[in-house]
């Protein structure tokens, strides 16, 4: 993937309006940037790798569900930057949590998989 996304921006990354390559934008980008950039893309391949664990273990009708439900609560919560109304943000998430809980235990009732028998 990391020669796949070089070559990508050596590439296309060379085709913008601004008359600047891609080499030249990273020459522009502060030290700051930079290491936001690589936090963020560690995290986010942390985090997939994880949900492929996770799908592994426990199926992708349950693991799916609750990464994504545990991320969409996490960033909606107003934490971050608060926006709108915070009850409505708050309660949305709790909704989310106990869904996600919810979800969970479901999974764990015994024979709530679907056994396939050939």
């Amino acid at each position: 993937m990391l020669i796949a996304a070089t070559i990508y921006a050596l590439t296309f990354g060379n085709m913008g309006y601004d008359g600047f390559m891609f080499v030249d934008d990273l020459m522009h980008a502060g030290k700051r940037q930079l290491f936001y950039g690589l936090v963020a893309g560690s995290i986010f391949n942390l985090a997939n790798m994880l949900l492929v664990a996770a799908i592994s273990m426990a199926g992708l009708a349950v693991a799916f569900p609750v990464g994504i439900g545990l991320a969409l609560s996490l960033a909606s919560s107003g934490i971050l930057r608060p926006q709108g109304n915070p009850m409505l943000l708050f309660t949305g998430a709790g909704v989310v949590v106990v869904a996600i809980i919810v979800d969970a235990l479901a999974s764990s009732v015994p024979g709530a998989r679907i056994r396939q028998s050939c």
